[in-house]
């Protein structure tokens, strides 16, 4: 179960880091050609043009990740490690495209194309995107939520979580996590004002504190005690990695330092099942996973 949870966070994150980089090509393009704050002496292409390299974006970056090793969850992994792991995995998606963008103007491309400047991207153009990809991308690993809608129509939340690491020392670290938690308690209480007080949600994750710590029981609002998610006024998450008495085994794992791995928390109208779990509302039949 504890993979299960590993690989879903895992597509989670190629998922937004697909999206964000697609993202951040658009905004390149747009600050080079359409802002009129730097000159094109060679003009203004369409941005058919560079649309069409967009599906070869959202597949390097992952890719260029995955080589990086920004995917391998590892314990005590620092800030500045994430940054510079999304800083040369983004020069590594930049080189990856000017390459694969030649050898196909070179070699697949008829003339007619080359002439209308098919997959030629500016250089500029390039650069705009490793300095937005590296911020969009790395102020995103703390905390992304992503909102999901099913073939009924129904909207679920869920916040990939990556909190800072205690490396730094528990305690001297600890104000970091508590801003991470009060974020994610934020956003859940956002989410079930926009999408409605019936919008499932599930937060999963790194932590890098212990399920009864000050930001996931006080900042985050998660409890072990399902009875208070479900009957309080406030959101709160009902975290699996607390351990309910009236559940035999918790979605949780440890790292041999102690604190949480990986571990997920569930919020009041979500029904996550499967030998773990059982549903918060009997009355709610939705199913996932």
């Amino acid at each position: 179960m504890v993979k299960r949870w590993n690989r879903l966070l895992v597509a989670f994150f190629v998922l937004t880091d697909s999206m964000f980089g697609m993202i951040s090509f658009v905004l390149a393009y747009v600050l080079r050609f359409d802002t009129g704050l730097i000159e094109a002496p060679k003009g203004y292409p369409p941005f058919a043009q560079y649309f069409a390299v967009l599906p070869l974006i959202g597949a390097l970056v992952p890719l260029a990740f995955q080589v990086q090793g920004i995917y391998r969850l590892r314990r005590g992994r620092t800030r500045v490690d994430d940054f510079f792991a999304v800083f040369v995995g983004s020069i590594l998606t930049v080189v990856l495209g000017i390459v694969t963008t030649l050898y196909v103007q070179a070699y697949y491309l008829p003339d007619d194309a080359k002439e209308r400047g098919a997959f030629e991207v500016s250089q500029l153009v390039w650069g705009l995107f490793l300095v937005i990809n590296v911020s969009l991308t790395y102020a995103t690993r703390e905390l992304v939520q992503v909102n999901f809608t099913t073939s009924r129509g129904r909207t679920w939340t869920i916040f990939g979580n990556h909190w800072p690491s205690r490396s730094g020392g528990q305690y001297e670290s600890a104000g970091y996590r508590h801003i991470a938690g009060e974020t994610l308690g934020y956003f859940h209480q956002r989410a079930l004002e926009v999408h409605g007080p019936a919008t499932p949600a599930l937060a999963m994750g790194d932590f890098n504190d212990e399920p009864f710590d000050t930001s996931l029981a006080i900042h985050a609002l998660s409890t072990r005690q399902r009875q208070r998610v479900v009957e309080g006024d406030t959101p709160k998450f009902w975290n699996l990695g607390r351990g309910d008495p009236s559940m035999p085994t918790h979605v949780t794992h440890c790292s041999a330092q102690g604190y949480a791995v990986g571990a997920a928390m569930v919020g009041p109208k979500t029904c996550v099942t499967g030998p773990m779990t059982q549903r918060l509302e009997p009355r709610r039949r939705t199913l996932f996973l």
